[in-house]
């Protein structure tokens, strides 16, 4: 059996908890979000991947617009060793 679970439209969404990075420890809790609309979580490789570098800093430029209409956005890497921008 696999310990996959599903994300199923309109339940609430498995619990998902990652260090922020450049924020001295702080966590980031899908669980104890309230956004007004809804909640972007962005899965990228890492920031050495030319791809998702460019399409990180397009989300960046686009986030007055998400804030605008109620959606709270966080990025989550695969890549543990990531230490900020770069």
């Amino acid at each position: 059996m696999s310990d996959i679970i599903p994300v199923i439209p309109r339940l609430p969404a498995p619990d998902l908890e990652v260090v922020l990075t450049g924020s001295g420890g702080a966590h980031f809790s899908l669980a104890d979000e309230a956004p007004e609309t809804f909640t972007l979580v962005v899965f990228y490789r890492g920031y050495h991947c030319p791809i998702c570098r460019t399409q990180l800093k397009e989300l960046e430029a686009n986030l007055p617009e998400f804030e605008k209409r109620g959606v709270s956005v966080v990025a989550v890497s695969s890549d543990s060793g990531y230490k900020g921008k770069g």
